[in-house]
């Protein structure tokens, strides 16, 4: 229960909710932009923010959409976790969006992990390796940005602006892909210690794509490791068993060059951390390489 008086707006249009929270920071009030609210009403609860207005964006159209466009796939910033995987149109970000338990998917948004308080942000990482473009409205209307020149630890929106919707080239989305996901005693709902996508963009460069979570303190993609993972072939070998493996030595290289601290906190050690990475780094190429998949798991 959250113990003060709220006001609660549910604008129709972008232009009613960018209007709703100007007017608001007008008055000197504390405004956020809800999509499932999972986040901000728990924080609330905690004591942790004290929100004064609350703009619903879940109703404006822009937010709802999931279709094809021009060669492009567009995920609408209010669409939940579950509803993206039903779907399965991308399926890299269907894995990735497998967090929490079912019914917090059913209110979980897209754009409520992406841009929310928590820094694992794990359905970015699918966003991050595929070259994403974002929709984003603000003072003048909508534009479209490629992920890569609005993202620097965070979505670098300006005070107001909405999220609408993120898209990926069509070409990308059945690419061969490989995830891993580590937490602490395996528990699929708990917080990730690490987790790791990989991308196999084809004739695209770079081929070989690279995107990491819950190690560091952000999600982040590193252009040197993925100038060492297109150099894979050199490093791999047949183990005694006749399976594909890769030199130790080559994993422990690239993790050095993510040039990134490792996190460590009361859930685990950085060198914990960096164990699971390097695990999670051999698994995930192998897999990609030996068994390239073109849908997620059931």
């Amino acid at each position: 229960m959250i113990p003060w008086n709220i006001t609660y707006i549910r604008p129709d249009t972008l232009e009613e909710a960018w209007q709703s929270y100007q007017e608001a920071k007008h008055k000197g009030q504390e405004v956020y932009y809800l999509n499932g609210g999972t986040e901000l009403i728990t924080f609330a609860r905690q004591n942790k923010l004290h929100p004064e207005v609350f703009i619903d964006l879940s109703r404006i159209p822009e937010l709802r959409r999931m279709e094809t466009e021009s060669g492009t796939h567009v995920f609408g910033a209010a669409i939940t976790l579950n509803e993206i995987i039903q779907t399965h149109s991308f399926p890299l970000l269907a894995r990735a969006a497998k967090i929490a338990d079912h019914t917090v998917r059913n209110k979980l948004s897209l754009g409520g992990n992406i841009v929310g308080r928590l820094p694992y942000r794990e359905t970015l990482l699918p966003f991050l390796v595929a070259d994403g473009i974002v929709g984003i409205f603000g003072a003048d209307g909508l534009r479209q940005q490629p992920l890569a020149e609005v993202y620097a630890k965070r979505l670098l929106l300006e005070t107001g602006e909405i999220l609408v919707d993120l898209r990926v080239p069509k070409s990308l989305v059945t690419r061969p892909w490989a995830y891993a996901r580590k937490t602490r005693f395996g528990q699929a709902v708990d917080y990730p210690l690490v987790t790791l996508v990989l991308l196999d963009a084809g004739e695209q460069a770079p081929r070989f794509r690279c995107g990491v979570s819950g190690a560091f303190a952000s999600p982040l993609r590193s252009g040197l490791v993925e100038q060492a993972l297109n150099r894979l072939e050199g490093f791999l070998a047949p183990s005694s068993k006749g399976q594909l493996s890769i030199e130790e030595s080559f994993i422990q290289q690239v993790v050095d060059l993510f040039g990134v601290p490792l996190v460590r906190d009361q859930r685990a050690s950085s060198e914990y951390r960096r164990l699971l990475l390097e695990q999670a780094l051999a698994e995930s190429l192998v897999e990609l390489i030996t068994f390239p998949r073109q849908e997620a798991s059931p």
